[in-house]
């Protein structure tokens, strides 16, 4: 007996095929952006029935947010609907966010690739993991499906925030710890890290172009709705109260403590990047390990004031531009073999 104990309990982990190290990230990745695809949806349709009726042009503009955060603004879709819809434009786009299976960043596509990537991996996640994507997976294809989203939008949208947290919890406590799981970490942070710098960056373009054609307290419900897309209201106003385009800014990225600010993110992903680098070949992680090093050293020392005003939409850019090189550099040296 001592001797199986010590022949099968700790020792190192087998090496992780480059397939299941892809899927894994992946995986994960999409089932981050379904999330923020439905709380950015349910936080528009929210805000909008709070502040009433608007005018068709700044309408317009609130809705168009959704399109540019999820980057399919310039499809012809997308632009049909801006520029034909009349009436019920919110309803519509809503409806292309969610279901649209030729738009690669609708809810839809994204359960169904997470739900594909899981699968070719299967043998590598818990069966509770399965379960819970697949519940997703049937949900969102379901025949009623649309009718329902129909009369009750927030309780689809719902089902999706609440099943893409129940899925990283069952990650956390029905994994190993072992590269698997750091992969899917690595996905969920970059994923949320460029999210959060579209939303901050969308939601802010949006009041610059609105601000003059609406009241102080519209304003101010649209700027507490980027906290909210993010998740982050009730700790926003503990720590900083003042409802502030630069003091949201600055919450949402610098916030060491808050597990979705980009300062946080940025600190796991390069520990997961870490870790896994110790469980393999070094040369193979090391690029994208010194990038997110670095973007993590450049968040955790930079200023609030240093950001404010015109300062941030370069800040941002080079963040996103630190995530997209991280990504390259992963797909280069791992996933590609």
């Amino acid at each position: 007996m001592t001797e199986y104990l010590n022949s099968h309990v700790n020792r190192p982990p087998p090496p992780l095929l480059s397939r299941v190290a892809e899927s894994a990230f992946w995986m994960s990745r999409y089932v981050e952006r379904a999330e923020h695809v439905a709380r950015v949806l349910l936080v528009n349709i929210n805000s909008l029935l709070d502040v009433g009726d608007l005018d068709l042009e700044v309408e317009k503009q609130f809705w168009s947010g959704p399109l540019r955060i999820f980057m399919v603004e310039q499809t012809a879709e997308a632009q049909e609907l801006i520029e034909t819809a009349r009436e019920g434009l919110g309803s519509k786009i809503a409806q292309y966010l969610v279901f649209d299976g030729t738009n690669p960043n609708s809810i839809y596509s994204c359960i169904t690739r997470a739900r594909e990537n899981a699968r070719s991996m299967r043998e590598s996640i818990s069966s509770e993991m399965w379960e819970n994507l697949n519940t997703l997976y049937w949900m969102i294809r379901s025949e009623d499906a649309s009718g329902k989203f129909d009369e009750s939008a927030s309780d689809l949208l719902k089902q999706v925030t609440n099943g893409s947290l129940l899925f990283q919890g069952l990650a956390d406590q029905t994994l190993g710890h072992n590269q698997s799981w750091q992969f899917i970490q690595v996905g969920k942070f970059l994923e949320r890290i460029d999210v959060t710098c579209r939303v901050l960056q969308t939601k802010f373009d949006v009041l610059r172009v609105v601000e003059e054609s609406i009241e102080t307290t519209e304003r101010n419900m649209h700027l507490l709705s980027v906290v909210r897309s993010c998740c982050a209201l009730e700790s926003f106003r503990r720590n900083a109260g003042e409802i502030d385009p630069d003091a949201i800014a600055a919450f949402l990225l610098l916030e060491r403590a808050f597990p979705r600010s980009v300062c946080f993110c940025a600190r796991h992903a390069h520990d997961a990047i870490r870790r896994i680098s110790q469980q393999t070949d070094l040369s193979k992680v090391l690029a994208a390990e010194g990038i997110l090093g670095r973007l993590y050293a450049d968040l955790q020392y930079t200023n609030p004031q240093q950001i404010e005003g015109d300062q941030l939409a370069p800040f941002l850019e080079r963040i996103q531009l630190s995530t997209l090189e991280a990504t390259l550099a992963m797909k280069k040296s791992y996933f590609l073999q």
